[in-house]
């Protein structure tokens, strides 16, 4: 079975299953089933999961935020290394910037 007729299959039987199948422990599948249970929570279970995602997407917002943030001075240090006359693969170095990234600045 591909995987779309995997996930569609799952989208057809999910109400008719207690458990979930062995055969549909493909971990794409995680979300789907992880979500599927939400309809059967109570007001406050369901207060409760919507915090602990709110909070979980905040937390990886905060580090995309911080990686962009620190990608960002990488490639403006880099830029002054380069405007300086230093070698592309000496700053790629210093900086883990890949060497394609210092030429190109």
């Amino acid at each position: 079975m591909t995987p779309g007729e995997l996930f569609l299959n799952a989208m057809r039987n999910l109400s008719t299953w207690d458990e979930r199948p062995q055969a549909y422990q493909d971990k794409k599948l995680d979300l789907l089933f992880a979500e599927s249970v939400y309809g059967g929570l109570t007001d406050d279970e369901r207060a409760k999961h919507d915090q602990q995602m709110t909070t979980e997407y905040e937390y990886l917002d905060g580090i995309r935020v911080e990686k962009e943030g620190s990608d960002s001075t990488k490639l403006e240090i880099a830029a002054k290394m380069k405007a300086a006359g230093m070698d592309p693969a000496d700053i790629s170095d210093y900086t883990k910037l890949p060497v394609e990234s210092v030429v190109s600045l």
